[in-house]
């Protein structure tokens, strides 16, 4: 049986305050999410590349369509690259790995909002709500993680809206 005292669990983090026991917590827990993982992966980048037909028909500038592309391919790699590397995610640092991999999705998304020459607000709004909600509830990753996201998420998007609106009126 187990000492109570080496089960004890920070309330400010939530995690355990033994380091080996929080490390074993998080390899079984992310062990039993590979497959999840890997659809998500999977579904989120073939559905983001999917965008680029739409692409084609609201930009018309040819520099633009450029970046957007390029944004996409390597949204389209990164989704490949996670899937059929997943075990280079899980090994050490896993949920800082896998911070660093949505903070590159979502640079990328704003790079595309950025650079969309009829950019629709309401539609990214959406866009940004279901990022969130992704992040929060499809891929696993400790809370503080998941909070700092969340927030950098939605600072993002001011600035990107805040960016255009304020382009738009010089």
């Amino acid at each position: 049986m187990m000492d109570p005292q080496t089960q004890a669990i920070s309330k400010v983090t939530g995690m355990f305050l033994d380091k080996d026991l929080e490390r074993r917590f998080e390899e079984s827990y992310l062990n039993r999410s590979k497959n999840q993982l890997r659809r998500i992966a999977q579904a989120i980048g073939i559905l983001f590349f999917i965008f680029i037909f739409y692409d084609f028909s609201a930009n018309k500038s040819n520099e633009n369509l450029v970046i957007i592309c390029i944004c996409r391919f390597l949204f389209l790699f990164l989704a490949i690259f996670f899937y059929y590397r997943l075990e280079f995610f899980l090994e050490s640092s896993a949920f800082f790995k896998i911070t660093i991999y949505e903070l590159l999705y979502i640079n990328l998304f704003y790079i595309i909002v950025f650079v969309y020459e009829t950019s629709h607000f309401l539609i990214q709004a959406f866009a940004i709500n279901v990022i969130i909600f992704g992040v929060f509830f499809l891929i696993p990753n400790i809370l503080h993680y998941r909070i700092f996201i969340a927030l950098y998420t939605l600072a993002g998007f001011l600035v990107v809206t805040m960016s255009k609106a304020y382009a738009g009126f010089h």
